[in-house]
Order: structure tokens, then C-alpha cells, then sequence
């Protein structure tokens, strides 16, 4: 059998075609012994009712004949008698015909009857005409015989499950469909529907636990990689159980979405635990890392433990050549850093860690009040005791932070690039800003107050820093433009 559409050919039985989805007309054919049979017997019918009309045809002719010759009684009714004996004779040859076809329209009858109740085609139509017109049940009823006539067929049982299921009867669907899963006699892709239809009904009745367990006995891996969001597997630990000498970035991943807990002393996690959102650094010490895995169904997979040892070197601290005090002159901080180790620092007071500023050279000491806090961190992650340093720098000068600006401005002016003091340009609406930056030690010629300039919009208000960059010596007030030169060193541009 092909399908009328695209010329697929179909397995006995089937309700639709595979390859481009038409839905398949099934009309059952008869036997080709009955339909001969009824044939043949609507062919006697005919002529047993040919042959009753020309009867009656004679015997109308023969009642004119009587009325004819009433004077010739004797003979009238000798020929009566004669006529009365054939009449009885083509009577009961009538009466045997009709008898005969009785017996043959009766045979043909219970032929019809014997073809529907034993032909699957017929009860399969029969079944869809019910399930168009919405009659579920009746269905499921027809769907059962023709179950019953060719046992097994993929279509034909999974026809009738989804029946069942359109009938509100999902637990008879599952019924029928979960041994379709396990049965050697069914092709995969048979099977494949069978999961799919199972789990898209659980999953309309929030039984994600049942999916989940359907899935952990299927033996399909891509079936179940494609459903894997009902599952919940252990949670999978990218470094394995053990002692190490080094700190570990220790990751943790899951099969699907969902959420990950865990705890670091062996307690059991729970959704009140750690989330895991990033790599768990593990430095010196015991570890019993406990994981559980709650997927978007808020399914929990098993806990899964291992442990560790870290053992490591905690590094010496950084050392700071400055003791705490009060200094007068521009003073550069100097640390020593340890074998193999980064140093970081904060000025506020916190402890520094790897996202602090990094030490790479010796650091202008700030004027006023300022607290230093170096650490040390190894190679492998380990931090050492922090060092603290409270420094006070004292400028002893004419020229203050205030002045150094003034002194800018008024270079400026002098040199026409603003209008006066307050910082206005000609052709501008807004107007410069000036602001003390650190003090600067510029090799071979000195200590500097640096000055940045910026740029504030008059419309709006912004403020933004610009490009040009201001120099004032410390203790004489001689301004200069700032700039680096093409090895990247420090340069003045006198302004007087």
C-alpha cells in the first residue's frame, strides 16, 4: 500500500504516512469470494423476479380467455383444471427460487457480517470515524478489536493508546505504551514515539519524578540526552579526592540547569547551603566538599562527597623599608616582595587581596594622613600576614595644594588660553577645572605637585577630564605643562 500523496510505501495498517504525514483513508475492501458471491446472487434475484412477472402476465391472458368462452363451460373448465395444475406447478417453482435466494442473500449477509468482525482494516476506519466525531470510547472499543486481530502492530497499539488518552484514561495509555518500550518486538523508532507520548503526558501532570525514572531505565542514550532536563544526575567534580600541595580552583558542573549546593566540612547541602555559581578555591586545610544538584522540576540527584588536603607554604610577609610617622619632605614607599609572590596594598584601611592595586615600584607618599596595608600571595594562592603602615607627610612649604593650582590658573590666563580665573575660554559656555593629583618626583629636577585639569560642560553640568596634565614645583610654585616622552619618562614644558 502507498500513500496517495507522496507515493510512500505504508505497513499493512497504517494510519498516516511517515515521510510527509498525510493522513491515510483506510477503506476496507471485501473478500474478493464474497463480492463474486453477492454478485452472483443479486443476478438470480433479478431473474426470479423476471420470471414472476411474466407469470402473472400469462395468467391475466388466460383469466381473458375464460371470460371469453363462458358458453363452453365443459371445456372452460376442463381447461380450468389444466390451468389450475400448471398455476400450482409455477407457483411452488416461484416458491423455491425465492427460497433459494433467501438462503443466498442470508449467506451473503453473514459473509458481510463474518468480513467486519474479522477484518482490522474495518475496525481501524470504524475506530477513526468515532474518533473524528469526538466518541472516544467507541474508539477505543474498535481500536481493542483490531488490536485483537493483528496483535502487536506498532499502529495499531499506539492508535489505540492515544485513544485512551483522548478519552481521559491517561493511566490506560501509559499502560499500553510503557511495555511498547520494553518490547524486543518494536524498531527503535517505534519505541522513540512510544517515550515521547509518555513523558508528554506525565510531564502535562507534573509526575516529573516518573519521567525521570523512565528515563534512568531507557537504554536510548540520544532519547534520554534529549529529555535530560527531567533528570537530575550527581553533580560532577573536576578534581578528584586527594592531597595536593597547591591551592585548587575546584569546579563543579551538572547535567542540565538547575542549581547546584554544596557545603566544605562533609554537612549535608541543602537549598538553605552555598550556591555554586564559580570555581571554589580551596587553600591549606581539610576539606569534605558535600554537592547536590536540584534541577528547574525540583528534582535532587543523590549527594556526592569527596575530600581534600591542602598543604601549602604560607609565604613570608612583604617587607616595608618605612617605619609609621611623620615626614616633611616627599618621600617614596619602598617594599621588598617575597620569592615567587605578588604584593598588593590598599590605602583605606582594608585587607588587600588579588583584585587590590599590585605593587610594581616604589609609591609616592601621599600628603596628609594615609594608611598602608601590604599582603603577599603566592603563586599557589596562599596569602601571607598582612603589614600596616600609617604615614603623615607634612609638606614644609609656601606652595600648598590650594596654591599650586592658583599658580596653574594663573599661568594660563597670562597666556591667554582662558579668560580669567574662574577658568571661562572664549567661544566655550563652560568653563576648566583644576585638581591636586599626588605629589611626583621627577629624576634630576625635583619634587612636583601634579595637577590635572578637566572640563566642565555649561549646558549640562558634566565634568570630564582632558588630556592636559600640570606640574608645580614644590617648593618654588614654578608652573609647567606635564608630559611623558616617547620612552614613557616624565618631561616639563615651562609655562612662565
Amino acid at each position: 500500500m502507498k500513500c496517495p500523496k507522496c507515493g510512500f510505501e505504508l505497513a499493512e495498517g497504517q494510519l498516516y504516512c511517515e515521510s510527509c504525514g498525510e493522513e491515510i483513508q483506510i477503506v476496507p475492501d471485501f473478500e474478493p469470494e464474497i463480492e463474486n458471491s453477492i454478485i452472483e446472487s443479486l443476478s438470480t434475484v433479478a431473474e426470479a423476479i423476471e420470471m414472476s412477472r411474466r407469470s402473472d402476465e400469462a395468467a391475466a391472458d388466460a383469466q381473458a380467455v375464460t371470460d371469453a368462452n363462458k358458453n363452453r363451460v365443459s371445456e372452460s373448465i376442463s381447461y380450468g383444471d389444466g390451468s389450475r395444475e400448471e398455476s400450482q406447478s409455477r407457483t411452488g417453482l416461484i416458491i423455491s427460487i425465492s427460497s433459494f435466494i433467501g438462503v443466498i442473500i442470508l449467506s451473503v449477509i453473514i459473509g458481510v457480517r463474518m468480513y467486519h468482525t474479522y477484518s482490522a482494516p474495518y475496525q481501524i476506519a470504524q475506530a477513526k470515524v468515532y474518533a473524528d466525531a469526538g466518541n472516544y470510547q467507541k474508539a477505543v472499543e474498535y481500536m481493542a478489536k483490531a488490536d485483537a486481530l493483528l496483535p502487536e502492530q506498532a499502529d495499531i497499539r499506539y492508535t489505540k493508546a492515544i485513544y485512551h488518552y483522548l478519552n481521559q484514561e491517561p493511566e490506560a495509555a501509559i499502560g499500553i505504551l510503557i511495555p511498547m518500550t520494553q518490547s524486543d518486538r518494536y524498531t527503535v523508532e517505534e519505541k522513540e514515539k512510544c517515550y515521547e507520548r509518555i513523558i508528554e503526558i506525565l510531564d502535562e501532570q507534573e509526575r516529573y519524578q516518573e519521567i525521570s525514572d523512565l528515563l534512568k531505565s531507557c537504554q536510548n542514550e540520544a532519547l534520554v540526552t534529549r529529555f535530560q532536563s527531567y533528570l537530575a544526575m550527581e553533580p560532577e567534580f573536576s578534581i578528584a579526592s586527594g592531597s595536593y600541595r597547591e591551592v585548587i580552583p575546584l569546579k563543579l558542573s551538572s547535567n542540565t540547569s538547575g542549581k547546584i549546593y554544596y557545603t566544605l566540612n562533609g554537612s549535608k547541602p541543602s537549598a538553605g547551603s552555598n550556591v555554586y555559581t564559580s570555581p571554589i578555591f580551596l587553600e591549606s586545610g581539610d576539606y569534605i566538599v558535600s554537592a547536590l544538584f536540584v534541577n528547574d522540576y525540583g528534582l535532587e540527584s543523590q549527594i556526592v562527597r569527596h575530600s581534600y588536603y591542602i598543604d601549602l607554604m604560607v609565604p613570608d610577609p612583604p617587607e616595608v623599608a618605612l617605619f609609621s610617622g611623620i615626614y616633611v619632605e616627599p618621600t617614596m614607599i619602598e617594599v621588598t616582595v617575597p620569592p615567587d609572590c605578588e604584593v598588593y596594598y590598599t590605602t583605606n584601611g582594608n585587607i588587600p587581596t588579588a583584585d587590590s592595586s599590585r605593587y610594581t615600584g616604589p609609591i609616592f607618599m601621599p600628603l596628609g594622613r594615609a594608611e598602608f596595608t601590604f599582603i603577599a600571595i603566592s603563586a599557589e594562592g596562599v596569602s601571607s600576614n598582612t603589614v600596616t603602615r600609617s604615614f603623615e607627610f607634612r609638606l614644609v612649604s609656601d606652595i600648598t595644594e590650594a596654591v599650586a593650582i592658583e599658580k596653574v590658573k594663573q599661568a594660563l590666563v597670562d597666556r591667554r588660553v582662558m579668560i580669567d580665573m574662574s577658568g571661562k575660554v572664549l567661544g566655550m559656555d563652560g568653563y576648566f577645572e583644576y585638581q591636586f593629583d599626588t605629589m611626583i618626583v621627577i629624576p634630576g629636577k625635583g619634587f612636583y605637585y601634579k595637577i590635572d585639569e578637566y572640563y566642565r560642560e555649561g549646558s549640562s553640568g558634566t565634568l570630564q577630564k582632558t588630556e592636559h596634565l600640570y606640574a608645580v614645583e614644590a617648593y618654588q610654585g614654578t608652573p609647567n605643562r606635564l608630559i611623558y616622552n616617547e620612552q614613557g619618562a616624565m618631561d616639563l614644558i615651562s609655562l612662565e
